[in-house]
């Protein structure tokens, strides 16, 4: 939702050369709601390195709001049963209560990456400036070609979310780099890309659907280059994110209508998943701005 240090952006996965990757403790006995320091490189989790020699992840970056605290446990418990010890200390990319934090919604009207909001569904403002700010963060601290692997705290591992996404990066990512890979998506559409994984390439085609296709951001693959081509997208159409939400903005402008953005996605759900809600702070900020609106 939005983020609680300067506006940076996001924090993720940086591909390198695995000989190269620091390795940290799994901080399964630390609290889970410790944030990144302004400018801090993120460093690889264990457990989710590619095999060797393959272009890879090197961080791994989840956006949480902190009142949301059961998400973040629940999530841990599905990574760890398929073998994933993340140190969340290093991968939360905090979520913020937009009425708090002011200052950050005015920096993305500024920027001119949302329309102003004017104090309503503030819940929705937070969600998509927790992606607004991370695409930022990957801009500033990542190349063009590094891979990011960005995860919502809705997020569901599976016992396929680490080969699956190795596998999703060399297939798309073997010739050119790729800019985004949804790595579980509502509606699936697209030209097949690689049927043996399950990739489809994002046709650009206007959506006048209510629901556009390839919708959900919860689990997503996106290049330095792929960041900065979203930001853009951004700005190109300043969004009413308080009315529709960044997802639907995502698949609608930049997946589907951005001819640079090269994208993709995975048409199944062995990879990923996600588990909607109905009491996560998103719904209750919305509610909270319009029983108490600005004044």
């Amino acid at each position: 939702m939005c983020a609680t240090a300067p506006p940076k952006g996001p924090t993720a996965f940086k591909s390198t050369p695995r000989s190269r990757r620091s390795r940290t403790p799994s901080s399964s006995s630390r609290p889970m709601t410790a944030s990144p320091k302004p400018g801090e490189l993120i460093m690889p989790p264990l457990g989710f390195q590619c095999e060797h020699g393959r272009r890879g992840l090197a961080g791994i970056q989840m956006a949480h709001v902190l009142e949301d605290e059961w998400k973040l446990e629940r999530t841990d418990s599905f990574a760890q049963r398929f073998g994933f010890h993340i140190d969340w200390n290093r991968s939360v990319w905090p979520g913020v209560v937009c009425k708090d934090h002011p200052e950050i919604v005015q920096h993305a009207v500024n920027s001119g990456y949302i329309s102003d909001p004017g104090g309503h569904n503030l819940g929705n403002v937070g969600a998509a400036l927790a992606h607004i700010t991370l695409w930022e963060h990957i801009v500033q601290q990542m190349g063009p070609a590094d891979i990011v692997l960005v995860l919502e705290d809705n997020v569901i591992f599976k016992p396929e979310s680490l080969t699956g996404t190795c596998a999703a990066i060399a297939a798309a990512g073997d010739t050119d780099y790729f800019d985004y890979l949804a790595l579980a998506v509502r509606e699936p559409r697209g030209a097949p890309f690689d049927e043996h994984i399950g990739i489809r390439r994002v046709i650009k085609e206007p959506s006048t659907q209510p629901v556009p296709p390839n919708l959900w951001m919860s689990s997503y693959l996106v290049s330095g280059a792929g960041a900065a081509k979203l930001l853009d997208c951004m700005k190109a159409s300043r969004p009413d994110v308080a009315t529709d939400i960044i997802d639907q903005v995502v698949s609608r402008q930049c997946l589907s209508g951005d001819p640079s953005i090269r994208a993709f996605i995975v048409d199944h759900k062995r990879f990923f998943d996600n588990r909607q809600t109905r009491g996560d702070s998103r719904k209750k900020l919305n509610m909270d701005t319009a029983l108490h609106p600005k004044r």
